[in-house]
């Protein structure tokens, strides 16, 4: 296992971050995934998790109403909290940022609370558009404020950038490429404008997307 980072470097106050669903039957896709990558994430940053915990947390969860559940685990430990959740829309407007992110910094592959970069563009997101993706230092498709980014080829598998661009490992976008249905390859602008984008993650699953 990797060392810890040093405690210099992480922020105060930071927190792990892992937001999945729960259906209306009581179901919650995925969540092992989202346990491992906070089990891996915690490893990274030397904070103390116990998967059992959380397991148990989320056996408590109750209601019959489709809800958005989100882990976050601090210095302090663990805490989930719970909100019903609406349907998704079937398809979003997103456009392209002009801020570049930087793909070699450490927290572009970690799910925390070290994304200031993506709130403010949610926070000024225009009116009528849904997402903003963004671009890496070499000009390739990194991901969007809140989800990985996909094209459909023409055998009907989804592209996706790998880890190295600035991707976050999505937990969505991990299930499809252990599924075959999606495979990594780096992209450009010039592909998100073919008319087969998608932006994806756990919560929301895939929704079809175009400028």
């Amino acid at each position: 296992m990797e060392s810890p980072l040093r405690r210099d470097m992480i922020p105060e106050g930071l927190e792990v971050i892992e937001t999945f669903g729960r259906t209306i039957t009581g179901e919650m896709p995925r969540l092992e995934r989202h346990i491992g990558r906070m089990c891996l994430t915690a490893q990274k940053l030397g904070f103390d998790f116990s998967a059992p915990k959380a397991r148990e947390m989320v056996a408590g969860i109750s209601g019959d109403v489709a809800m958005r559940c989100r882990f976050s685990l601090t210095t302090q430990g663990l805490t989930l909290t719970t909100a019903p959740i609406s349907q998704t829309m079937t398809s979003w407007k997103v456009m392209m940022s002009d801020v570049t992110l930087d793909e070699k910094s450490l927290w572009r592959g970690m799910k925390t609370s070290q994304r200031q970069i993506y709130d403010r563009a949610r926070a000024n997101l225009p009116g009528g558009v849904d997402e903003m993706i963004f671009l890496n230092s070499r000009g390739n498709v990194a991901e969007g404020t809140i989800t990985n980014i996909f094209v459909l080829d023409d055998d009907g598998i989804l592209l996706t950038p790998p880890v190295s661009s600035g991707a976050l490992p999505g937990i969505l976008r991990a299930e499809l490429l252990a599924q075959n249905k999606a495979k990594v390859a780096r992209l450009g602008v010039a592909d998100l404008e073919q008319g087969r984008l998608y932006c994806g993650n756990s919560l929301r699953g895939l929704i079809k997307a175009g400028f």
